[in-house]
């Protein structure tokens, strides 16, 4: 788990609970930008398969779009809290538990 390990890696380095949960919050939304911008492009395709006029299409847009942001925050806080708890497991426990929340 990548997110793990940069959050015991931080840990180790830098003793501090709260300096390190304020790096993972950067470091899981780094992370966390590919595949929801991923989902966010398959969602898109599939909007423009089905000729939806242009009112309706800018509308799920900008759904798609919150919902995109939306779970990055939520994974980058998720994995903030957790890493302010637990840095390692807490980390990934508070991630998961943070993107769910807007799925």
């Amino acid at each position: 788990m990548p997110l793990q390990t940069a959050a015991l890696r931080k840990a180790a380095r830098y003793h501090e609970k709260t300096i390190v949960a304020k790096l993972m919050m950067i470091t899981t939304a780094r992370a966390s930008l590919l595949p929801n911008l991923a989902v966010f492009l398959v969602e898109q395709l599939c909007l423009i398969t089905q000729n939806l006029d242009f009112s309706t299409f800018i509308e799920k847009t900008v759904s798609n779009a919150h919902r995109c942001i939306l779970a990055m925050i939520g994974l980058s806080i998720g994995a903030t809290l957790g890493t302010s708890v637990e840095p390692g497991f807490g980390t990934v426990i508070g991630a998961i538990g943070g993107e769910l929340c807007y799925k």
